[in-house]
């Protein structure tokens, strides 16, 4: 496995970088940082893994509503994820390639 350190803004930087395998979705909550939970950052991120043709596994520790269909309506297919700390259940998103 080989982990790669991309300095600055996710949002600003993801598209000139080559598509994960893997991608650990941790983000702020939606309330402080909004953009990285929207409908259009999903679309882009979805249309970058299409771009470059990967089968990508994304993990996040949510399993709200509201993200299980944003990351459907980008294209992803959504499944629910094992229990982590107190959560009863987290979300697994898949682009298969």
């Amino acid at each position: 496995m080989t982990w790669r350190l991309v300095v600055g803004d996710f949002l600003s930087t993801f598209a000139a970088e080559r598509a994960p395998d893997l991608i650990f979705w941790d983000p702020f909550s939606a309330k402080v940082d909004t953009p990285m939970w929207s409908l259009a950052t999903f679309r882009a991120l979805f249309a970058h893994l299409r771009e470059h043709d990967r089968s990508v596994e994304l993990f996040t520790y949510t399993a709200s509503t509201a993200l299980r269909t944003s990351l459907l309506l980008a294209g992803f297919h959504v499944a629910r994820g094992v229990p982590s700390g107190a959560k009863k259940e987290t979300t697994i998103a898949l682009r298969p390639g």
